[in-house]
């Protein structure tokens, strides 16, 4: 879905291309999220992120991120 509004405001905008953060969460597959997009691009290019695993927890530690223990959907809270 997100993918989908997305590309159409891309192409109604005048964007040749998207990118997207929703796979760098480490509760998500980055390979599932590229190939959601790629899926929905059609003839507009998708720019795929690069994240490397080891530096996102570096990040996170320097700089005192929030981090919640779920991906964000409410079907992932975990009741405790």
């Amino acid at each position: 879905y997100r993918f989908r509004r997305a590309v159409k405001f891309a192409r109604e905008n005048g964007y040749n291309a998207i990118g997207s953060v929703l796979g760098v969460s480490r509760h998500k597959s980055q390979a599932q999220v590229d190939t959601a997009a790629e899926l929905e691009c059609g003839n507009l290019e998708y720019i795929p992120i690069k994240w490397d695993e080891n530096l996102r927890v570096q990040i996170n530690r320097e700089s005192d991120f929030y981090r919640q223990n779920y991906c964000g959907c409410e079907f992932s809270i975990r009741k405790v």
